[in-house]
């Protein structure tokens, strides 16, 4: 199915949340051509990803992004190495196997429904645990979309470009104190000397410092300065 195979999940999940929308929607009192998605930060990625997916046209007839960060996508292959190098430090952690290097042969001798039911199996904690921590404790080491062909269509973000995508009204903004929320994230990463570092470096009238061009990174998203070219120039 290459709806499993894509990795798209999240999307999917939002594809179908959208057509039970579309479906439902008039039994409420809402109108089901005149939708309109809108996301803030990881949200405005799903937004975006909703732009590129062939699979969302017609779900929706307006969308607002804000604070979104840069789109990409990755290819699946990308997504099915890690979860083969997640499922082989499982298998050494419990002691199926010694090392990583006898994982190929450990595999070829059970098939997809072993390695099904043995995941399935393991509480989610234990599977968190073999993931890269990010700021605040969240998950990190996560893909973007894959570029799987059906959800998003190869060459990904790159099809804004080129122009090969949901085409509807579009708002782009960032919230202008999002980022307040990760400061603190960001300030208790440092120990004392840093800490220190940071209070009597900053100077409130020049503040060119290291957390602003976090807070830049974070605001701005430039896939999208070429869809406006025209409208900057």
């Amino acid at each position: 199915d290459p709806l499993d195979e894509s990795g798209n999940f999240g999307t999917l999940d939002i594809i179908m949340a959208l057509t039970w929308v579309r479906k439902n929607i008039s039994r409420f009192g809402g109108d089901p051509e005149n939708v309109t998605i809108a996301g803030q930060s990881a949200g405005a990625y799903n937004v975006y990803a909703l732009l590129l997916s062939p699979l969302a046209q017609g779900l929706f007839r307006q969308a607002i992004a804000e604070s979104g960060p840069q789109m990409t996508t990755t290819a699946v292959d990308k997504g099915r190495e890690t979860a083969a190098d997640i499922l082989t430090r499982l298998l050494i952690k419990e002691g199926y196997i010694p090392a990583e290097s006898a994982s190929a042969a450990f595999l070829a001798q059970r098939d997809d429904a072993w390695i099904a039911a043995y995941l399935r199996s393991k509480s989610v904690p234990a599977l968190y645990a073999l993931l890269t921590p990010a700021l605040g404790g969240g998950l990190g080491g996560l893909f973007p979309p894959f570029e799987d062909g059906t959800v998003i269509p190869t060459g990904g973000w790159r099809n804004f470009i080129s122009g090969h995508y949901n085409q509807v009204p579009l708002i782009v903004g960032a919230n202008k104190d999002e980022v307040k929320l990760f400061l603190p994230y960001i300030i208790s990463e440092r120990d004392d000397a840093g800490l220190h570092d940071l209070a009597t470096a900053f100077d409130p009238d020049h503040p060119n410092m290291e957390i602003l061009h976090v807070c830049t990174r974070m605001a701005i998203n430039p896939l999208l300065i070429p869809m406006y070219e025209p409208l900057s120039q």
